[in-house]
């Protein structure tokens, strides 16, 4: 028998250039009710922050997730990134984003990911995009550009990964 309980909360604040937001999580996975019982929790933190200057528009979150298992508490992992929107014709924006993922295991499984995009609004409701991200993964980490679903390959532990994005919204 498993249970599971979530409790997310969020506040967001914008006016004019500024918009600020801020998200907890906790969490609660007890895996095998019976005796002995086994908890796995999970509390994160996000904040993120943006800016529009008109010419350009600065971005940056930070994240911590502080994980426990079994009543043994782990190091605090934390995520930090930043990035800018620049316009570049009325319709069009080029992004370029900077992420860091910091493992606080002793295995030091950090991973940091940079990308570029481009969209275009074709109306109100639809844009076209296309990307490229590149991650470089430490040590045992394994963070792949897709998921690994439907056959594709996965990365190697330690090795870099990268891919190209299209589509419509």
């Amino acid at each position: 028998q498993k249970k599971q309980s979530d409790v997310t909360f969020g506040v967001e604040y914008s006016d004019g250039p500024l918009a600020l937001n801020y998200i907890h999580q906790r969490a609660l996975d007890i895996i095998d009710t019976t005796a002995p019982a086994v908890s796995n929790k999970a509390s994160e933190n996000w904040v993120s922050g943006a800016y529009d200057l008109g010419v350009v528009k600065l971005m940056g979150s930070y994240q911590t997730v502080q994980r426990t298992q079994g009543g043994v508490k782990f190091a605090t992992d934390k995520l930090l990134s930043v990035g800018v929107q620049v316009p570049v014709t009325a319709v069009g924006k080029v992004y370029f984003g900077y992420a860091k993922a910091n493992d606080a295991s002793p295995a030091n499984n950090d991973v940091d990911s940079w990308g570029v995009q481009y969209s275009h609004e074709l109306s109100k409701r639809t844009i076209l995009y296309s990307g490229y991200q590149r991650l470089s993964n430490d040590n045992l980490a394994a963070a792949q550009v897709l998921p690994n679903t439907g056959g594709r390959a996965t990365v190697a532990a330690g090795a870099n990964a990268s891919g190209w994005g299209f589509g419509v919204r």
